[in-house]
Order: structure tokens, then C-alpha cells, then sequence
């Protein structure tokens, strides 16, 4: 299945638009499990290698169908500043029914952080507000190992 990589515009009205950036090989029809969401998400775009965290989303319909990737934000070793305004209006503009958060923990050891805990409570909190759940956050490592924060019953 082919995935594509979106990102927003402002018109020359100055209006916010979605477009379509790229498309690339997804090797999953649907997510329903986190090994599935991480082994795709280091498919279409090597999260697991970045030497710098990088975040990004995968917005889903109603079956799990990702309905496209968006790239978040790009920051230092250990960190990154992230906005909800602008995952959010990703997600309303493509029509998102789920999302799930991923970023990199470049040094290894997906373990959250407290930083990372935070984040995926205000994700969650954003997300029930909106009608745009978050269904998960997964931290990936450079050896490919994943963290589920669903799966460990934090979210």
C-alpha cells in the first residue's frame, strides 16, 4: 500500500491547506498492534536512524488505515518543541479518526523520559478534546526496539 507524506501551506489568501509531499511504499495495510505502527514508521522514514529526535504522526481512519505520515518537528539529541496546534490541524485538515505519536531516542534506550510522559498526556488530553484520540505514542531506538505507551498501560 502506498502512504503518503503531507504537510500545510498558506495560500495566498492566506488560508491553511493541506499537500501532498511525497508517497512511498507502506508494507502494512491497516496498524492494530505498536510492532506494526514501529516497523512501518522506520520503513517510510528511518526514525530508527536519525541522529537527532525527530517526531512525527501517522493519522489513521476508522479501520487503521494511516491516511498519511506528517513530519513534527526536528530537535537536539534529547529533545524536541513540539506544538499541538499544528498536529492537530494536521489532523483535522486530512480527516484523522486516530493518531499515533513516534519519535526517536537517538542514543538508545526507549525508555520515556518525564518529558515524554507529559507530552502524551497533553497529546492525550488534545486529542479527546478534539475527537482525534490518541491511540498511542511509540519511542523507537536506534536497534529498532520500541516503546508502547499503550502497551504499557500509560495511555
Amino acid at each position: 500500500m502506498e502512504i503518503s507524506f503531507y504537510d500545510t501551506r498558506v495560500d495566498l489568501e492566506s488560508r491553511i491547506t493541506l499537500v501532498e509531499e511525497r508517497t512511498v511504499e507502506c508494507p502494512l495495510k491497516s496498524i492494530e498492534r505498536a510492532y506494526q505502527a514501529s516497523y512501518m514508521i522506520n520503513c517510510v522514514t528511518g526514525l530508527c536512524r536519525f541522529a537527532e529526535e525527530h517526531c512525527y504522526f501517522v493519522a489513521l481512519n476508522t479501520k487503521g488505515k494511516p491516511l498519511g505520515v506528517f513530519f513534527v518537528a526536528k530537535g537536539a539529541v534529547n529533545q524536541c518543541c513540539i506544538g499541538m496546534r499544528e498536529i492537530f490541524l494536521r489532523a483535522l485538515l486530512i480527516g484523522a479518526v486516530n493518531i499515533i505519536f513516534f519519535h526517536n531516542h537517538p542514543m538508545g534506550d526507549c525508555m520515556p523520559s518525564s518529558v515524554d510522559i507529559e507530552l502524551t498526556d497533553t497529546l492525550r488530553k488534545a486529542g479527546e478534546l478534539l475527537g482525534i484520540p490518541l491511540i498511542d505514542h511509540i519511542i523507537v531506538d536506534r536497534m529498532q526496539d520500541y516503546f508502547s505507551f499503550k502497551e504499557h498501560g500509560m495511555l
